[in-house]
């Protein structure tokens, strides 16, 4: 919420935090009706380039492969001979700079640009608090990270080569993603 009223009074518009709250819930983003077919035809071709980019960017830093993931979870074997042991360490460096990508991201694009390309505004998160549903899907993130080594993004890039424990991994995720939303 923070971030959003400080966007707002940087922007120069003067809008309120509630006016970018209602921009948010009320945009069109996917409202087919208000979208032309150019539009759309580009708005696919956007997706389908970050989303290939997305990919290869996580085929590359190793993130499609169980066992590196695992390697890097495995924080005990730390301690196994001279450090790193047999702990891999290299996944912290790509997380840490997806973070950094993301919080310029944050930071510099509503800056940069009066309104998103694909949208009638920027939608920046609303939740600044920490509470026990929160607390409880990030456990339960770690814990389905932990045993497979997937995530949903990797599991998703990973899908197309059709390894049966990534078919079982997505089949096991969509229910539950649709699950959380209900809850």
């Amino acid at each position: 919420a923070m971030a959003v009223s400080s966007v707002s009074r940087r922007s120069g518009r003067g809008r309120s935090r509630r006016t970018l709250e209602q921009d948010a819930e009320d945009s069109t983003f996917h409202d087919a009706s208000a979208t032309s077919p150019l539009r759309a035809s580009a708005e696919l071709i956007v997706s389908l380039f970050a989303g290939f980019v997305f990919a290869a960017g996580l085929v590359m830093a190793g993130m499609t492969q169980p066992s590196k993931v695992l390697a890097f979870l495995d924080v005990k074997e730390m301690f196994v001979g001279n450090f790193p042991g047999l702990w891999d360490p290299s996944l912290a460096f790509v997380m840490g700079g997806a973070v950094m990508v993301t919080l310029l991201a944050f930071f510099a694009t509503p800056r940069a640009s009066v309104r998103p390309w694909f949208g009638r505004s920027f939608v920046l998160p609303r939740r600044d608090k920490i509470d026990l549903r929160l607390v409880l899907g990030a456990m339960i993130f770690g814990v389905g990270w932990g045993l497979s080594g997937y995530c949903p993004g990797p599991a998703m890039a990973t899908l197309l080569i059709g390894q049966m424990d990534t078919v079982i991994f997505v089949m096991a995720m969509l229910p539950g993603m649709w699950l959380a939303r209900k809850i």
